[in-house]
């Protein structure tokens, strides 16, 4: 009886063992990157559910913080030259890594499996995505490339980002999110306080990194940090 049950004790381990493995296994297969060699690759991953909004020459892609999709944490802007025309959408859970040296962002959509591109518009990084592109069990929808790439991080209530007009690159971080008014007056002129003629990336933070922007840019441009407002954006040389 004793043998019995020992053996009894062990199957049922072993079926739990194998189940479990098979869980993971399918989650992992769910969450695959459009990274060729992530080992070869320096990326940051983020998680969670995301808004991506078409605003004229620009695209942001925009976390939720809450289940409610009231509030914002943080996101990314791509400045391009050219307008888009893309209808904005509720991606639902994602991965977002951010790639290539903060060059390349690539929306892997859980649900869809749909992956989107927000990339800048030079050489190495076309590269980089040509080599992505060998990859045929991904489904890329969407390419989409600029001349500036910006991450923001700070609160903000949802709506006042997208029932707002404004330029995403001039959201005002350090207004956190008991404002409606949350762009640069218009006119206003800062100095960049980081990056400037000649600068081709530039950051900001506050002192306890809980606020603050980043931006990288192609030839042709520079990167400009302004701390008064805590907007880091992209200028023509």
């Amino acid at each position: 009886m004793v043998n019995f049950n020992s053996k009894l004790i062990v199957a049922v381990m072993v079926i739990f063992g194998i189940t479990a493995f098979m869980g993971c296994k399918e989650k992992q297969d769910n969450k695959k990157s459009y990274n060729v060699e992530a080992k070869n690759i320096k990326s940051n991953v983020y998680s969670g559910e995301y808004k991506i909004e078409y605003r004229e020459n620009e695209v942001g892609l925009f976390h939720y913080r809450d289940e409610a999709k009231s509030k914002i944490d943080f996101g990314f802007v791509l400045q391009t030259e050219n307008p888009v025309s893309f209808k904005s959408i509720d991606l639902g859970e994602c991965l977002v890594s951010f790639e290539n040296n903060n060059r390349i962002i690539v929306i892997n959509q859980l649900e869809t499996k749909e992956v989107r591109i927000l990339a800048l518009n030079e050489e190495k990084d076309i590269n980089y995505l040509q080599k992505a592109d060998e990859k045929k069990d991904v489904n890329v929808v969407a390419k989409t490339f600029g001349y500036g790439i910006s991450m923001v991080k700070g609160y903000w209530q949802a709506k006042s980002i997208f029932e707002n007009d404004g330029k995403f690159t001039e959201l005002l971080v350090s207004r956190l999110d008991n404002s409606t008014d949350t762009t640069n007056e218009e006119g206003v002129n800062y100095d960049c306080t980081s990056g400037g003629q000649g600068a081709i990336a530039c950051s900001l933070k506050d002192a306890y990194g809980r606020i603050g922007c980043s931006v990288t840019c192609v030839t042709g441009y520079y990167a400009c940090c302004i701390d008064a407002t805590m907007i880091c954006k992209c200028v023509k040389e």
